[in-house]
């Protein structure tokens, strides 16, 4: 479990350097291409054996998931729910301290147009089916 921790701050290190050095990627904000390798990862183990990294990231896993051995939240494993409780304010402050002011008052407007009635709209749809 140590090694896995190791493992996946190695590839955050890798990602912040690759990140720089290739002109594609510094379009993208940097959670986008976290999202992207994190996908990649859950593909490749998907599809093949990835030997160690896959019985430790299951060891850590699949214990809290639901359905899981013993139930959500019993034995080794880290709860889902606490894990993005954690994870997710340090990916918004990253973007955020990385964002263009002028962009996000640019974007404002859209951004709001989707979060309120967007979120009424998905919300009286996903009631009424």
């Amino acid at each position: 479990s140590l090694m896995l921790i190791m493992l996946i701050l190695l590839i955050g290190v890798l990602l912040q350097v690759t990140v720089k050095r290739v002109p594609v990627l510094k379009e993208l904000p940097p959670t986008a291409v976290v999202f992207f390798v994190g996908l990649a990862f859950g593909t490749a183990d998907f599809f093949t054996d990835l030997g160690a990294v896959s019985q430790a990231l299951r060891q850590w896993t699949d214990s809290a998931a639901p359905g899981g051995r013993g139930g959500r939240g019993s034995g080794p494993g880290i709860d889902p729910d606490f894990f993005l409780f954690i994870f997710l304010p340090v990916l918004i402050f990253a973007d955020l301290f990385s964002c263009d002011c002028g962009r996000f008052v640019r974007g404002m407007p859209q951004a709001l147009i989707l979060a309120f009635p967007g979120t009424a709209v998905s919300t009286a749809l996903f009631g009424v089916l």
